[in-house]
């Protein structure tokens, strides 16, 4: 479901005020590892990822969605086995979401069956400005039990945890994702995630406040700019600009995040570390898009990804940057072949055993 407006933005860089205040950031990017360190200085171990698994409605089709269960079966066509929180139905919408577990060899510990709820469903439309979506109301991922979801992470103690924004439209799924964090001294990623259902100011600001990692899109990051720091008016949405920068810079000091990330589609990316200060940007690779629904989620999944096996911070964005690019090529946001992915890890090398691949790590 995540569009993100991560392939079909049409702000651009300006490029000219970028460089006069950031000149020597692409060369720190390429100079000095210590200032880009990976995610974060954490021990290998699960991933632990709570949130939304539904439905995509196209005109023509449906197809398994949900920004958390995106990431989760990335994760998993890696050889990776991430555990999922979430909450389905008992229906048959149910079951399509359970053969995409099986599928990735996911393991269903966390999911949770729903007596009275059905299985969650978003139509999505799309348009000359993108995609649309209508998310129904009370679906199964709304009433996660907080008690499981806990009991869960405790027993887990996984190393990194990824949550967002959407699935805390509803009191009881936002407890839910409050008692896992409360559980966990885990790495804490968050996916924005902004959409009409869940666009609250007061549930971004206390998400961002427990956050280690935050990845937005660009709307996102004007969103939150034009919330908390709004002193510095119209001119901090021209990206690149002056006082962009210095709102960025004034919003890192009121939350505590180790990394912000921002995905800005065909233009590419920018990272700024905890103090709000630019220290990565890039471009994004040429491609044929055919569908733009799930490039985020690839994004956040090989962030995830570059965590685990040690990547170079810099090294994850641009491996990032690429694979968005890719599942751009299709659509959806999973591909229906798994050689998509052998690709990729080949192409990286990645360091990964389990199903469906197995690499050797080399030195």
């Amino acid at each position: 479901m995540q569009n993100d407006g991560d392939l079909s933005s049409t702000a651009k860089l300006s490029t000219g005020k970028m460089d006069e205040v950031n000149g020597q950031a692409r060369q720190n990017v390429q100079n000095s590892s210590a200032q880009h360190k990976s995610i974060a200085a954490t021990d290998r171990g699960q991933v632990l990822i709570i949130g939304e698994a539904l439905l995509d409605c196209f005109a023509d089709t449906m197809v398994p969605g949900g920004a958390p269960f995106n990431v989760a079966r990335t994760l998993g066509a890696f050889g990776m086995a991430p555990h999922l929180i979430t909450r389905i139905g008992k229906d048959s919408a149910g079951g399509q979401l359970l053969d995409q577990f099986r599928r990735f060899r996911l393991p269903t510990d966390g999911v949770q069956l729903d007596d009275a709820r059905t299985t969650g469903m978003v139509t999505v439309k799309s348009g000359a400005a993108g995609h649309t979506f209508t998310i129904g109301l009370d679906a199964a991922w709304d009433a996660i039990d907080p008690a499981t979801a806990a009991a869960l992470a405790q027993s887990l103690s996984p190393s990194i945890i990824c949550f967002g924004t959407l699935a805390q439209r509803a009191p009881t799924s936002r407890a839910a994702v409050a008692a896992v964090l409360e559980k966990t001294t885990a790495l804490r990623v968050l996916d924005l995630n902004l959409r009409p259902t869940a666009d609250h100011k007061d549930i971004a600001a206390w998400s961002l406040h427990h956050a280690d990692v935050v990845k937005v899109n660009d709307g996102e990051l004007a969103q939150l700019l034009t919330w908390f720091v709004p002193t510095f008016g119209p001119a901090a949405q021209a990206w690149g600009s002056i006082q962009q920068l210095r709102a960025i810079e004034a919003l890192g000091g009121i939350f505590s995040w180790r990394n912000l990330v921002v995905t800005r589609g065909a233009d590419g990316y920018a990272a700024f570390d905890s103090r709000g200060k630019l220290i990565a940007f890039g471009d994004a690779p040429h491609t044929t898009v055919i569908d733009t629904v799930g490039a985020g989620d690839g994004f956040l999944a090989i962030l995830i990804l570059g965590e685990i096996l040690g990547w170079p911070f810099p090294q994850s964005l641009l491996r990032a940057s690429h694979f968005a690019a890719g599942v751009c090529t299709f659509r959806g946001a999973v591909a229906d072949d798994l050689a998509f992915y052998q690709q990729w890890a080949t192409q990286w090398d990645t360091s990964i055993t389990g199903e469906p691949f197995t690499t050797t790590r080399t030195a």
